[in-house]
């Protein structure tokens, strides 16, 4: 999250807010998923932030 702050000036204040928002869903799914017995591989990680972005992208 520091990271993506660190580069609000940069990416400009939509990109910044989109990729928090991203990161934090990412994060909430980690924490849910951690709390079963189904841990997400790297695979399944960027493919969450693929579909994230492809959606950000189609608008």
């Amino acid at each position: 999250m520091q990271y993506i702050q660190r580069h609000q000036e940069l990416w400009g204040n939509e990109r910044m807010l989109f990729l928090h928002e991203a990161a934090s869903n990412l994060l909430l799914n980690l924490e849910q998923a951690s709390t079963s017995d189904v841990m997400l591989s790297g695979e399944e990680i960027r493919a969450f932030l693929m579909q994230y972005a492809l959606t950000y992208y189609s608008f």
